[in-house]
């Protein structure tokens, strides 16, 4: 048996050229992600055994500081709470508490955990911090801009305030005051503050794997569809070697 290669229409194979080009490339960003996760996994692994950079260091040198341990101290600011909005905690709605920390270096923002909200929308929670001197012990961390939330902030009037995202530019109007571009993710065992349990890697490295082999895989099938379309059997078409004998 012997094949012959049929042309297929031009939409057609335009078509499974542009998907096999888009989830290849899709493939292999998930393949890239799923290597920065296994480099982030690590480093984060190896800076839990550090006793903390100061607040100080983190300023001078310009590296990527996120999920590094932070040590620093101040004044905290207890009069201009924020309560991050949408926060979940095991099936229940609430908000993450946070409020400006005073030191030598500027105001940073300290994250103390997720606090439920009540029944009412209208109320909002009832929040207890220390005042005074603080000494601040976390992770650091370096909130994402979302141009989609940022539409939605407003300005409100009395304190502690509503916030629907960390944006440090509206936040800086709403403090009246210049904002470090970190917050510290408070440590589960210091025990001011409120329930904790932070997760810089939300999305483990292996499923970005797992996504990779899909994509590949995806790609792999849309080939072998348009091959065996394309690609039609012929039968053995040979003259017969002898005739029979009348």
């Amino acid at each position: 048996m012997s094949f012959h290669w049929r042309q297929l229409p031009p939409l057609a194979t335009l078509v499974t050229i542009f998907a096999v080009v888009i989830m290849s490339a899709l493939g292999c960003w998930q393949y890239q992600r799923w290597q920065q996760k296994l480099i982030r996994v690590e480093q984060i692994h190896l800076r839990s055994a550090d006793n903390g950079v100061s607040l100080e260091q983190v300023l001078r040198e310009s590296k990527d500081w996120r999920d590094f341990p932070i040590r620093t101290s101040g004044i905290l600011d207890t009069e201009h709470v924020l309560l991050l909005d949408n926060s979940i905690h095991q099936g229940k709605v609430g908000y993450q508490v946070l409020a400006p920390l005073l030191t030598e270096q500027g105001s940073i923002l300290v994250n103390f955990g997720w606090i439920p909200a009540p029944i009412s929308r209208d109320i909002l929670p009832q929040v207890s911090l220390p005042g005074s001197e603080f000494l601040a012990l976390g992770l650091i961390s370096q909130p994402d801009l979302n141009p989609v939330v940022r539409v939605g902030l407003e300005k409100q009037g009395s304190w502690p305030r509503r916030i629907q995202a960390v944006d440090m530019s509206f936040l800086q109007q709403q403090l009246a005051r210049p904002l470090l571009p970190y917050v510290i993710l408070l440590t589960q065992n210091e025990p001011q503050g409120y329930m904790r349990q932070w997760q810089p890697v939300v999305m483990p490295p292996v499923k970005h794997l797992a996504y990779a082999l899909q994509w590949f895989g995806l790609a792999l099938a849309c080939v072998v569809v348009f091959v065996y379309a394309a690609v039609k059997p012929t039968g053995d078409r040979r003259a017969p070697s002898c005739q029979q004998n009348q």
